[in-house]
C-alpha cells in the first residue's frame, strides 16, 4: 500500500502519476525533435509544482526569456493548463504568444491583431511586441 507524508495514497493516483510521466516524456521527445528540425539547440525543462504554485513558477521561469510560447488550453482541459497561461500572462512580465488549441498548421505570422485600451500595460505590451510585429525587409532581387 503506497503511503506518503500525508497518509494513504490511493492506487488511482499511481495510475495518474504514470500517465503524467508518460505525457511528460512524449512532450519532451516532441519538443526535442521539433527544435532539432528547426536547427535550434534547446533543452526541455521539467519542473515539479503543485496546482497552487504552477502558475507562479512558470511566470518566474518565463521572466528569464524573451518570449513565452504557451498552448491555449482546450475547453475541456484541466486547470493546470489554464494556470500556466495565466502565469505567463500575469506573472512573467514578458511577451507571451498563445497558440490556439485548434492550430495544426505551422505558425504563419502574416496577420496580427492588437487589442488596445490605451493604458500603461497595453503600451508596454505593444512595445514588447514590436520585434514580432515588424516584417523583415525583403530583397527585390
Amino acid at each position: 500500500m503506497p503511503v506518503s507524508h500525508a497518509g494513504y495514497v490511493p492506487p488511482e493516483l499511481e495510475v495518474i502519476e504514470r500517465h503524467n510521466q508518460a505525457a511528460i516524456e512524449a512532450a519532451q521527445e516532441s519538443f526535442t525533435a521539433a527544435s532539432t528540425r528547426a536547427g535550434i539547440k534547446a533543452e526541455p525543462l521539467t519542473v515539479s509544482a503543485s496546482l497552487v504554485s504552477a502558475g507562479d513558477q512558470f511566470g518566474q521561469i518565463a521572466r528569464r526569456f524573451d518570449l513565452a510560447v504557451v498552448g491555449q488550453p482546450e475547453p475541456e482541459a484541466n486547470a493546470v493548463e489554464e494556470i500556466i497561461v495565466e502565469g505567463a500572462l500575469f506573472d512573467s512580465g514578458r511577451p507571451v504568444l498563445i497558440v490556439p488549441y485548434i492550430q495544426k498548421a505551422p505558425l504563419k505570422l502574416d496577420r496580427v491583431m492588437v487589442c488596445w485600451d490605451g493604458g500603461r500595460a497595453a503600451a508596454r505590451a505593444i512595445g514588447d511586441a514590436i520585434p514580432f510585429l515588424e516584417r523583415p525587409l525583403r530583397s527585390s532581387v
